[in-house]
């Protein structure tokens, strides 16, 4: 078919095929008219229409004719633009000239033109002295596109008397009809509101090819050279919109009755982007800096077959020079407003997603419980049948559980609901209870030492047990200290909460309303005694001359980690209690251009110093030291005069990077892995602690801090 009819429109098919003229967006008004869209230049007697008698093919061709007393000076022109949203290097014109009585060339003619109009290339017919009278010719023009080009404008000119005819036209990328040629990224819009992909019924053999379909789809994102860098890229966007390569490829994929014919599909699919170049491989670095290698293992000929696992090996290793997608920690993915709970491929494409951020750049993956490769393949039903909002999100959220990692970001999605949360309270798990531990305000319903027995009616430890499931954390102490203090006192749909508690041992039921409060800040640094300095790292902005002065000659201090800290002066606090500089922790970091791949890098801290501090350290943790509190912990444990009191830290760090998922979904992982300077795990393991103690019941009913207590008997002792 004649292309640039379809999108331009003023012929019918140059092969004899049917089509409604209805169906153009350009349609010829009538025969004596310009077909909407094009437009005209030169002189206004020429005349310049549709002509149904004269043509090569299909229903009409175009005519410029010249006024009888027309001389050599005057011309009518007819041209056509398009916008450059095609991937590709080179545009190709190709039409029939037919030509009467002309004395000077006539021209087939081609421009590109930049972003403010101006024409940067041409090309004409003119210029190979076309003229006289011939019948219907073919003649060809092709320009190289650039990054430059703005526009592309198709026309014909008749210079001086006669006629010209001009039928069939065609536009062609890089040998390629506009149908089939690839749109620039920006250009490529035809999902943005939704995959138009619904799967109603499955059966076995289409669970098996979305499972191949995954790992591929993901391993090209990250691995092909023609996805990740860019060699048809015409703007700083990506190469190609991968996820509407997606949407394309999947219903043929779901289509296939066996795995030969999935393996058969994409190894076309592959061949459609471009040949890769192996003579140049990517830099590998040396050996003893690698801690993980990518987990390829279901990258063999049993699963694949030979053929397709041939490409994608030899697409393993050609080289990258960037990776788009990964780029800007995940920024360049797509964000989807629409609501996948009745659009099953934006569903699917969440865990497609998601899953391989997790394959190929979460640097605890090998941590994971479960083999990652089973839990694709145990989600791809759950997503299928996550039919309604309800559902998807919370099998977002079981799925997100299974990397064993804090997700602050995502929980606001799932058990709350818009309610409002009552932040009066916090709450602690003391000896298998659910305890109120602090409050803030004046005047609180619930005082400290309260046990929470019942909320709504249903008791606490069902309602922890329902959560645990869909509640990201790297271990339990963590989970229950998120679900305690972020969902278990949500606001029911009346707006308040019944409580069934104990207190003093009595039982009793009370009513909390919304009482929303923020907890006072708590002084960075005080004495505890004229010779035991405390810290409270949570409110330290910085290490101040006052702070130092206060504490530099003090016996011993405690320094107070029970909660998530910030780390912008993280490295001048180490370096106060270091009298050198020496390792304080390792980390791993995705190599980018090896997606799987982790190097491990060494970070120092302190420096030369005679008044770094010599007095007895104790910290203190327990499951809300978190991420910054945590990595700051593990410095500070380089100095010989700290220990470490308290209980399992929340295990989690590595600093967080946020993956985007359809229907406005934000979820988040670490994207580098944190160590201790010998290689020791602190993720999910949490800080190696020198003494374990935890509060009791009795401590809190008192208003005693005991592990406060304890850190001070260990300063005075000198133990």
């Amino acid at each position: 078919m004649s292309v640039l009819l379809k999108i331009l429109v003023f012929f019918s098919v140059s092969l004899g095929v049917a089509h409604s003229q209805e169906s153009y967006p350009g349609k010829l008004l009538n025969h004596s008219c310009m077909p909407d869209g094009w437009q005209r230049n030169g002189y206004p007697s020429y005349i310049i229409r549709a002509d149904s008698v004269d043509k090569h093919s299909g229903k009409y061709s175009i005519l410029i004719e010249a006024p009888d007393a027309a001389d050599a000076d005057m011309h009518g022109y007819a041209y056509y633009t398009i916008p450059q949203k095609y991937a590709g290097d080179r545009v190709t014109l190709k039409a029939l000239v037919k030509a009467e009585g002309n004395t000077q060339p006539i021209g087939l003619m081609l421009s590109l033109l930049n972003s403010e109009g101006v024409t940067t290339t041409v090309k004409s017919t003119q210029h190979d002295g076309v003229m006289g009278t011939s019948e219907w010719k073919e003649y060809s023009l092709s320009l190289q596109l650039t990054d430059m080009v703005a526009c592309i404008v198709v026309g014909a000119r008749l210079t001086g008397p006669g006629k010209m005819w001009i039928d069939d036209f065609e536009i062609l990328i890089d040998d390629k009809e506009l149908s089939s040629a690839k749109l620039l990224f920006e250009w490529d819009v035809e999902f943005v509101n939704g995959s138009k992909i619904h799967i109603a019924e499955y059966t076995p053999q289409m669970l098996d090819n979305l499972e191949v379909l995954c790992l591929v789809w993901g391993f090209l994102k990250y691995y092909h050279p023609a996805i990740t860098d860019g060699d048809y890229n015409r703007n700083t966007d990506g190469n190609y919109n991968w996820d509407a390569e997606l949407f394309r490829i999947m219903p043929t994929v779901l289509t296939a009755t066996n795995i030969y014919e999935v393996t058969g599909i994409l190894s076309q699919w592959i061949d459609s982007f471009g040949a890769i170049d192996t003579s140049d491989k990517n830099y590998e670095p040396p050996e003893h800096l690698i801690y993980l290698y990518p987990d390829l293992r279901w990258l063999n000929t049993e699963k694949l077959g030979i053929e397709l696992t041939e490409k994608l090996l030899k697409i393993r290793d050609a080289k990258r020079t960037a990776n788009y997608y990964a780029a800007n920690h995940f920024k360049n993915e797509t964000k989807y407003h629409a609501e996948p709970g009745n659009d099953t491929g934006l569903r699917l494409l969440a865990l497609f997603r998601y899953w391989n951020i997790v394959q190929y750049f979460y640097p605890y993956k090998y941590l994971i419980d479960k083999d990652w490769n089973s839990i694709l393949v145990d989600f791809i039903p759950k997503f299928l049948d996550a039919s309604n909002e309800k559902d998807y999100r919370m099998t977002v959220a079981k799925l997100v559980t299974h990397i064993c990692s804090f997700d602050r970001h995502y929980r606001t999605t799932v058990f709350i609901n818009n309610r409002e949360f009552i932040t009066t309270y916090q709450l602690s798990y003391i000896e298998g209870k659910v305890v109120v531990t602090d409050y803030y305000r004046n005047y609180t319903i619930l005082k400290t030492g309260d046990i929470i027995e019942k909320i709504d009616g249903q008791s606490v430890e069902e309602l922890i047990r329902e959560r645990l499931v869909y509640t990201p954390g790297a271990n339990e102490p963590a989970k229950i200290d998120e679900i305690l203090n972020n969902t278990l006192f949500r606001l029911n749909s009346n707006n308040y909460l019944e409580l069934d508690i104990i207190r003093n041992g009595i039982a009793e039921k009370y009513t909390l309303t919304n009482t929303t409060s923020q907890p006072l800040e708590k002084e960075a640094h005080k004495l505890l005694t004229p010779d035991i300095g405390y810290v409270y790292m949570a409110s330290v902005r910085g290490l101040s001359a006052n702070m130092i002065n206060a504490l530099q000659d003090t016996k011993g201090m405690v320094i107070d980690m029970r909660s998530n800290q910030k780390i912008s002066y993280f490295y001048d606090f180490v370096s106060f209690l270091l009298p050198h500089q020496t390792e304080i922790w390792k980390s791993t970091f995705s190599n980018r251009n090896l997606p799987g791949m982790f190097t491990i890098n060494f970070h120092r801290g302190g420096r030369s110093r005679n008044d770094y501090y010599k007095g007895k350290v104790v910290i203190i943790v327990n499951e809300k030291t978190v991420s910054g509190g945590e990595l700051m912990t593990m410095a500070l444990q380089q100095a010989t005069n700290v220990i470490v009191i308290g209980s399992a830290t929340a295990g989690d760090n590595g600093f967080e990077t946020y993956i985007p998922l359809p229907g406005d979904i934000s979820t988040a992982m670490p994207y580098i892995g944190v160590y201790y300077p010998d290689g020791r795990q602190v993720h999910r393991a949490g800080i190696a602690i020198d003494e374990e103690i935890r509060p009791t019941l009795r401590g809190i009913t008192d208003g005693r801090d005991e592990l406060l207590e304890r850190a001070i008997e260990r300063v005075k002792n000198e133990e």
